[in-house]
This record gives structure tokens, C-alpha cells and sequence, in this order.
């Protein structure tokens, strides 16, 4: 079994609604998957930008770009911090996720 085939074994994905691929991992207090991938667990989504799109840039952050205020009402209950979908994660800056991260709080 490749790593792609054993990180989509704890993926569901969704068929409606905003498409997220929603981690069925372990979560995180804050509500964000935790996976094993070549050493000590680390961030669901940060693994499944890595394995579909590439390396994290140097000083870059992974932002998940499908929450929307409609759907997610921001903070610890966001169920999108479960989603490891790549076309829904973008490197940002630490300042801009910030950013992002405020515009949709409630």
C-alpha cells in the first residue's frame, strides 16, 4: 500500500455540499485531524497538501480555504478543520491565515 493509498483509507469524502474530504483520523481537541506520516503525528491537512500538491514553502502556513460564514460558524466548532481535501488548503502566511481565520469568526 502506497502513503496516498494509506492516508485515503481514513478519508471521507464528501458528495455534497462543499466537497470536503472530511479526516476520519484521529482528531485533535481543536478539532483538527492528526495522522502519522514519517515520524510523530502531525496536522491531517498540512500531510494531505504535502502528498497531493508538494512541500509547504518555507515560513508558509496551510489554510483551509472552504470555510464559508454560511456553513462554518468559525473557531472550535469549524468542521472544516477536518477537511484534508488539497484543492480546499492554500499556503499562506502566518499573518494571512490570521487574517483569514477572523473574517470568519462569528
Amino acid at each position: 500500500m502506497t502513503t496516498v493509498e494509506g492516508f485515503m483509507r481514513r478519508v471521507e469524502i464528501q458528495q455534497t455540499g462543499d466537497l470536503c474530504w472530511r479526516w476520519m483520523g484521529s482528531l485533535k481537541n481543536n478539532g483538527y485531524g492528526q495522522c502519522r506520516h514519517n515520524g510523530p503525528g502531525r496536522p491531517a491537512h498540512r500531510v494531505a497538501y504535502q502528498l497531493f500538491i508538494g512541500p509547504v514553502p518555507d515560513g508558509m502556513e496551510i489554510d483551509h480555504t472552504c470555510h464559508d460564514r454560511k456553513s462554518c460558524p468559525g473557531g472550535l466548532g469549524c468542521p472544516h478543520r477536518a477537511c484534508v481535501n488539497p484543492f480546499h488548503l492554500k499556503a499562506v502566511t502566518h499573518r494571512e491565515n490570521i487574517r483569514r481565520s477572523l473574517a470568519h469568526s462569528p
